[in-house]
């Protein structure tokens, strides 16, 4: 997965989103968070991108903290309500204690 990180700046995040998922997949949290953090410290790079608040979601599924799940939410106020991704978001923040 390494072997990407040199095209980063020019495929607007989505090696960064990617790996982020992968990690979150394989249950490797702290790196997954790390590669969600690239993309959403760097918002001025491609500010429209929707790999942001999608970015913004994958930390919260890593953190399984309820403020990081709120970020996504105020990010996607206006989205579709009907969205599968945020239908899906809002009933993970709902099991969370």
């Amino acid at each position: 997965m390494e072997i990407t990180e040199r095209y980063e700046k020019a495929a607007e995040f989505y090696p960064q989103y990617l790996r982020g998922l992968a990690f979150l997949k394989l249950k490797e949290t702290k790196k997954a968070i790390k590669e969600f953090d690239k993309i959403l410290n760097n918002r001025g790079e491609a500010p429209l991108s929707s790999i942001y608040p999608l970015a913004q979601l994958g930390k919260a599924r890593a953190m399984k903290k309820k403020d990081e799940y709120e970020k996504f939410f105020e990010l996607w106020n206006e989205a579709d309500k009907d969205m599968p991704v945020l239908i899906e978001a809002k009933k993970e923040y709902e099991n969370l204690n």
